[in-house]
């Protein structure tokens, strides 16, 4: 099973580098996984593509669409707080802000006993390094 970053939802709505590899990662595993924050923290980083007018309104209403989708379609974490103390913990413990903490977080309680089962998929270096030394199998690297 592989828990999805929203660092690697985004490239699933908009054209970036990462998207064809996005993509492939989806098609292979259908079964995505999220923090359920990541639908507000995806809408977040189309708007701040289309305030930047690093995308246009068009592709900023696609990428919504898609996002809906996908939203109806994933598994994903709630908010708790086994998850609120584990992000407190790793907010000591790595150099994360507090939402990539909540991410990781989200990830380790859904790896359960056995994290090193559970793969995570982000494009983000510090969170990578993160989820790694909390034994997580990391993709997108």
């Amino acid at each position: 099973m592989i828990f999805w970053d929203t660092s690697a939802v985004v490239p699933l709505l908009v054209n970036e580098p990462k998207t064809k590899e996005a993509h492939a990662r989806l098609k292979a595993d259908t079964n995505m996984l999220v923090w359920c924050v990541t639908y507000l923290e995806a809408t977040s980083a189309l708007s701040r593509r289309l305030r930047s007018q690093d995308i246009h309104f068009g592709h900023f209403r696609a990428g919504e669409e898609r996002l809906k989708r996908l939203h109806a379609a994933w598994d994903q974490i709630l908010f708790s707080e086994k998850l609120l103390k584990l992000s407190a913990r790793l907010l000591r413990t790595h150099p994360l802000r507090t939402a990539d903490s909540m991410q990781l977080a989200a990830a380790l309680v859904a790896g359960g006993t056995n994290p090193g089962e559970l793969q995570f998929l982000t494009y983000d270096d510090r969170l990578a390094e993160a989820a790694s030394r909390e034994g997580l199998l990391i993709l997108g690297f």
